[in-house]
């Protein structure tokens, strides 16, 4: 019996060896790629630590420059304020030197009468025009309806006959057909007659209006004719001028200077929400992070 089951227990016990070993080399290789993916995981992490503090490092700078652009807008601010407390008082000054001496340039009585004179002209020429065209307009219509109520009681008795004479119907129906030839070729002719007509009507409106800008250029011309005269007898209101021309160029810079005050706010709310959306970011990789960490172990 001992010499029949010994081979077998040598060759049970073998083969258990052979199933352990095989074990455990196949628990080394896991163990092995668990240790390769931890160490890989790790990389990474300390990776996006770097990436982190890179951001961090950003902001900083991103803070200070900001900070440096809040304490040059507080600058300009104050620059500004003084600016405008400076211009309230030679606005003052302007309106107590107005005050004193400021004379308002009137119209003579014969350019008065020249303007009246030349706006009646034009609205005179404008409404006969108006009229002549409406006239015409009225004729034209008032003419083709007499006309085709002509030609239909023509037609009416010219049925009539041939009803009476009742053995011609070929003959009227081509002498029907030639007077609807007639009757289209007479539309046609009214038409072009009346695309003419407005042509020539739209060429006198157009005459006028050319007609009007130059009557308004000449008018002009008799403005700038005589401030021309009176700025020789008037240098103190030439003066006056100037300081209302001064006053027109600083309320456009004060206005300038408000839509860049606009400008240089609308941008740093931007900045602010850039901020904002950047730390959220941050929070959510962190959070992210600490789940990846909290799964390894």
């Amino acid at each position: 019996d001992n010499a029949r089951t010994e081979p077998l227990f040598g060759h049970l016990m073998l083969e258990g060896w052979l199933i352990r070993r095989r074990r455990k080399k196949q628990e080394d290789e896991q163990e092995k790629q668990e240790d390769e993916q931890e160490k890989q995981e790790d990389e990474q992490e300390k990776q996006e630590d770097e990436q982190e503090k890179q951001e961090d490092e950003q902001e900083k700078q991103e803070d200070e420059q900001e900070k440096q652009e809040d304490e040059q807008e507080k600058q300009e601010d104050e620059q500004e304020k003084q600016e405008d407390e400076q211009e309230k008082q030679e606005d003052e000054q302007e309106k107590k030197k107005k005050k004193k001496k400021t004379k308002k340039k009137k119209k003579t009585n014969k350019e008065k009468k020249t303007n009246k004179k030349m706006k009646t002209n034009k609205e005179k020429k404008t409404n006969k025009v108006k009229k002549t065209n409406k006239e015409k307009k009225t004729n034209k219509k008032k003419k083709t309806k007499k006309k085709k109520e002509d030609e239909q009681e023509k037609e009416d008795e010219e049925e009539k006959e041939d009803e009476e004479e009742n053995g011609y119907e070929e003959e009227n129906e081509e002498n029907e057909d030639e007077e609807n030839e007639d009757e289209e070729k007479e539309n046609e002719e009214e038409e072009e007659e009346d695309e003419e007509e407005d042509e020539e009507e739209e060429k006198q409106e157009e005459d006028i209006e050319e007609e009007k800008q130059e009557e308004d250029k000449e008018e002009e011309k008799q403005e700038e004719d005589k401030e021309e005269d009176v700025e020789g007898d008037e240098g103190e209101d030439e003066e006056g001028y100037k300081e209302v021309e001064d006053k027109t160029e600083k309320n456009i810079k004060k206005k300038t200077k408000k839509y860049k005050k606009t400008k240089k706010k609308r941008k740093k709310r931007k900045k602010k929400t850039k901020k904002k959306a950047k730390e959220n970011t941050k929070k959510k990789k962190t959070k992210s992070a600490k789940k990846k960490r909290k799964k390894i172990t």
